[in-house]
């Protein structure tokens, strides 16, 4: 019979940043965000048993049951840091956007008057952050198995044997809040935003395989780009069974 227990914290932050102005953003400063997250204190027991059936060592049952918890480093922490790398993607044909002929028309270089930098969203160059459920627990597994084993020579055995692991605190990502819906925990879960098509304006590209021109549809409002709302929650637990 073997028995134990681990006590585990696990707390990350993100330490204060800033960082220098750019040609399309001003200088960003970031404040420290501690706890993201924090948890703790978690007990994981675990318990084992081999019993010897017959006495001869060729026959044991085993059994156990231990709780785990979901390693993390800086996984969560990472989501919340505003210091992260971020794009848009802006429409471009080498031409002043206001239809005058300039030198720089045809130059193979991207000048601001031939961009549409109103389609910018107003939180360019500052992520936008997930949110932290307040009541987000650590994930953790619970895994219960039982076996036979015998042996038939001193060297071959046979074997078998049921194992089950079941998840708790599973981590579930809530993105796009628009429609909120409920999951089995009574938590308030956003659903995907759903745009109505007449968000997007048609744009005709090139197609780089054949020539053809095709259909694609862009989002009209830059304030579109910037309608994101990720909510980091939990879901009730799973189990999984194996034979």
């Amino acid at each position: 019979m073997s028995y134990g227990a681990r006590a585990e914290w696990l707390n990350s932050q993100v330490d204060e940043q800033r960082a220098d102005a750019g040609r399309f953003v001003g200088e960003r400063h970031f404040a420290k965000v501690p706890n993201v997250p924090s948890f703790g204190l978690d007990v994981t027991p675990r318990f084992g048993l081999a019993y010897d059936v017959f006495g001869d060592a060729k026959t044991a049952v085993k059994s156990s049951v231990g709780r785990y918890m979901t390693p993390y480093t800086v996984g969560l922490a990472e989501r919340l840091n505003p210091m992260a790398p971020t794009s848009v993607a802006l429409p471009w044909n080498d031409r002043d956007l206001l239809g005058r002929t300039l030198s720089t028309n045809g130059d193979d270089i991207a000048q601001d008057n031939e961009l549409d930098l109103t389609r910018l969203p107003s939180n360019f160059g500052e992520r936008q952050l997930d949110r932290l459920d307040s009541n987000l627990r650590r994930e953790a597994n619970v895994e219960t198995a039982i076996s036979v084993q015998h042996a038939l020579t001193s060297n071959i055995s046979v074997a078998t044997g049921w194992y089950r692991r079941s998840f708790y605190n599973i981590h579930l990502d809530c993105s796009d809040a628009q429609r909120p819906l409920t999951n089995g925990q009574g938590l308030r879960c956003p659903d995907n935003l759903e745009r109505d098509f007449n968000d997007y304006a048609p744009v005709q590209v090139v197609s780089p395989y054949n020539g053809e021109i095709i259909t694609a549809y862009n989002l009209k409002s830059a304030a579109e780009l910037s309608r994101v709302d990720n909510l980091v929650t939990k879901t009730a637990a799973r189990g999984i069974d194996d034979v």
